[in-house]
């Protein structure tokens, strides 16, 4: 069975919103053999305690959270199938937060995740990376940028991007590409130079 996209919830903590409870949109998992995925991308120096999915602790796929003014990024994930999937992430400190909730279909009930994930930051204008992945599995990219950007998908598809409510705060973006076995260059591209995670 192909793993696919079934839905997904974006979030920003609005206007002024600073808090250490960050509560998604709930995100339908009800399909076949699902797999909630969440990031978040809480605003500078801020690490995450807690991320759960419909009330369990989500496993960590990958993370690179910023302890220099600049952006972070981290990304969890967890079985579940309930039609209103709530995910929580748990913020150091009272701070801003942009992420999704994803629901994937057809993910291997038993690895849902394997291989190692890469994770890379840098100044410019070019927020993708290498990854070689087993043929037929989906390959998932999450980006983090210090500020506000419309990000062009790069050799992968787009499921969304959000910006938070406050200007010039970062975009969250998410997208997913089918691998091949062999090396892909995925991510995204954008107009004028910032740190990205």
């Amino acid at each position: 069975m192909a793993v696919t996209v079934a839905n997904f919830q974006e979030y920003e903590s609005g206007s002024g919103g600073y808090t250490n409870v960050h509560t998604y949109p709930d995100v339908d998992a009800s399909g076949t053999n699902p797999y909630v995925v969440g990031t978040a991308i809480p605003r500078v120096n801020t690490w995450v305690d807690s991320f759960t999915i419909e009330g369990n602790t989500a496993t960590a796929i990958a993370s690179n959270i910023s302890g220099d003014s600049t952006c972070g990024i981290d990304v969890r994930g967890y079985l579940n199938n309930a039609a209103a999937s709530t995910v929580v992430v748990g913020t150091s400190s009272y701070k801003l937060n942009a992420g999704h909730a994803v629901a994937f279909n057809g993910v291997d009930q038993t690895t849902p995740v394997v291989g190692t994930p890469v994770t890379a930051n840098a100044y410019n204008e070019s927020p993708y990376a290498a990854y070689t992945g087993t043929s037929g599995n989906l390959l998932v990219v999450a980006i983090s940028t210090q500020n506000d950007r419309t990000l062009t998908p790069y050799n992968c598809t787009e499921i969304d991007q959000v910006n938070h409510a406050d200007a010039n705060l970062g975009t969250a973006f998410i997208g997913y590409v089918t691998a091949t076995g062999s090396a892909q260059t995925i991510g995204a591209t954008f107009t004028t130079a910032i740190n990205w995670r």
